[in-house]
C-alpha cells in the first residue's frame, strides 16, 4: 500500500477524533500560509500599532502543504480495497495507543484467522507507521526537535469543519470579509513522558473559549529539558504578533484578529517564559514588589501589600525579579514584542501552586502526616474510604476526582 494513502486515512481518522458526534465526515482543505493576506483594519485596532506584517513567511509549513496537495490526487479512497483500509486501521491503532509487539502480534494473527485480508507480519504493520511519521517536518531546537503547526492553520481547518462559533457580538465589521475579533488562551508546561528520564514534550496549546471549546496544537517541542526560549516561541511571537495587529484572511469571507492573548500557566512556566525569577526567589511576587524573608528554610513575605507591579516596567525593563544572564545582562523575554499584553493581567495567578501545593497540602500533612498531635491511621482510614465512595459521583466540571487521604500527601493539586 503506498505510504501516501495510508497517511491520508489516518489522518482523516485522527481528525475525526476531534470532531463532535454531529459533524460529518469530510476531506481536509486547509489553505496554506502564503495564501493568507491581512485585511486592513478596523477602526478599533488603528494606531500606534499599524504595521505591515505582510511579508511574513512561514516556511517550516511548506513541507506541509505540499504532502497535502500529493493527496488530493486520489478522490476515490473509498473504492480502496479492503487490505488497504485496514493496514491505514491498524497504523492508527497501534501508533495512538501503543501496543506492544505481542499484542500488535496476536491481533494480527485473530483477524487472519477469521478470514480478512490483512498480513500477519508486525514487521510490515511498524514500518508502514515509521514512513507515515512526518520526521521530515521537524526542526532541531536545543536537546531535542520542535515542530510547528501555527494558528492559522487550525482556525482555517475548524472553520471549513464548521466548528467555529462566529457571534454576532463578536462581530466588528460587516462587509465582504466579517471581521471577528476573540480573546485567546495559551498555555505550555512540561509533560514528562517516562519515569525516571528527563524527556518530555512543551507543547503550545491555545484556545478561543468564545469560537472553539477545544484546545488546539500550536506548536509542540519533545527533548531533554527544557527547550531554548527564543527559538521556541519565533514562531508563534511572528503568528501572534500579525492576529493581534490586525484581522487575518482565514477564508474569502472570513477574519479574525485577537484582542489580547492570557497565558494560563502555572508557576514555574510563567517564570519560564515570562523570564522572571521563580516563585521561591525574594522577589518572586510577580504582582507586587515584596521582598521575602526567610524563616525555617522557606521564603515568606509579608501580609503588607506592597507597590504594584505594572506592564510599563516590564517592558522598560525596570523590575527587580528579571532573570539575567553570567554576565549580568538582563534576559529579554520573546513575549516583549507582542503588542497588547499586559504581563500583569494577561498572566492569571495559578491556584495550583498558590492554593493547593501552597496552602491546602501543608495543611494535610498537618493533620495527617508524621507526628502524636495528629490523626492518626485508624481515623485516616474511614475518612479514605468515604472520599473513596464518593468520588465517582464527583461533577465533570471538576479537574480531579477525589482521591483518598493517603495519596493526596503525595499528590501534586488537592
Amino acid at each position: 500500500m503506498a505510504s501516501w494513502k495510508v497517511r491520508r486515512l489516518t489522518s482523516k481518522r485522527l481528525l475525526a477524533l476531534f470532531k463532535d458526534d454531529d459533524c460529518d465526515d469530510c476531506d481536509v482543505d486547509c489553505k496554506t500560509l502564503e495564501d493568507a493576506s491581512i485585511e486592513p483594519s478596523v477602526q478599533e485596532v488603528k494606531g500606534d500599532n499599524e504595521e505591515d506584517f505582510g511579508g511574513v513567511e512561514f516556511d517550516d509549513l511548506q513541507s506541509i502543504s505540499e504532502s497535502d496537495k500529493d493527496m488530493e490526487n486520489d478522490k476515490d479512497e473509498d473504492n480502496w480495497p479492503l487490505e488497504e483500509k485496514l493496514e491505514a486501521l491498524l497504523v492508527l491503532f497501534f501508533t495512538t495507543y501503543n501496543i506492544s509487539r505481542d499484542a500488535m502480534a496476536f491481533l494480527l494473527a485473530g483477524l487472519c484467522d477469521i478470514g480478512l485480508p490483512i498480513s500477519k507480519s508486525v514487521t510490515k504493520i511498524k514500518r508502514l507507521a515509521r514512513e507515515d511519521c512526518p520526521t521530515g517536518d521537524l526542526l532541531a531546537m536545543g536537546d531535542g526537535h520542535f515542530r510547528y503547526v501555527s494558528i492559522l492553520e487550525n482556525l482555517q481547518l475548524l472553520l471549513s469543519k464548521n466548528l467555529l462559533t462566529l457571534r454576532p457580538e463578536n462581530l466588528q465589521h460587516q462587509g465582504p470579509t466579517k471581521v471577528y475579533k476573540f480573546d485567546a488562551f495559551l498555555n505550555s508546561d512540561g509533560i514528562p513522558l517516562y519515569r525516571s528520564s528527563l524527556f518530555g514534550l512543551w507543547p503550545l496549546l491555545m484556545k478561543i473559549p468564545s469560537a472553539f471549546a477545544k484546545p488546539f496544537p500550536v506548536a509542540v517541542w519533545a527533548g531533554s529539558g527544557k527547550p531554548p526560549l527564543q527559538e521556541y516561541l519565533q514562531q508563534f511571537c511572528k503568528e501572534a504578533k500579525r492576529f493581534l495587529s490586525g484581522p487575518v484572511k482565514i477564508n474569502e469571507k472570513v477574519s479574525i484578529m485577537f484582542s489580547t492573548i492570557y497565558f494560563v500557566v502555572d508557576t514555574p512556566a510563567r517564570s519560564f517564559l515570562m523570564c522572571t525569577m521563580g516563585h521561591t526567589s525574594y522577589s518572586g511576587c510577580s504582582y507586587c514588589q515584596a521582598v521575602g524573608s526567610r524563616a525555617e528554610g522557606r521564603v515568606t513575605f509579608s501580609v503588607t501589600v506592597n507597590q504594584s507591579r505594572c506592564r510599563k516596567d516590564y517592558r522598560s525593563l525596570l523590575e527587580d525579579n528579571l532573570k539575567r544572564d553570567a554576565t549580568g545582562a538582563i534576559l529579554k523575554s520573546p513575549l516583549l514584542c507582542l503588542p497588547n499584553i499586559d504581563f500583569v493581567n494577561c498572566f492569571p495567578l495559578d491556584f495550583q501552586h498558590a492554593v493547593c501545593l501552597g496552602a491546602v497540602r501543608k495543611l494535610m500533612h498537618y493533620y495527617f502526616g508524621e507526628g502524636g498531635c495528629r490523626f492518626g491511621r485508624r481515623h485516616m482510614k474511614p475518612l479514605s474510604d468515604y472520599i473513596a465512595a464518593i468520588a465517582s459521583w464527583t461533577p465533570s466540571n471538576f479537574q480531579r476526582r477525589p482521591r483518598r487521604i493517603d495519596k493526596c500527601l503525595i499528590g501534586d493539586g488537592v
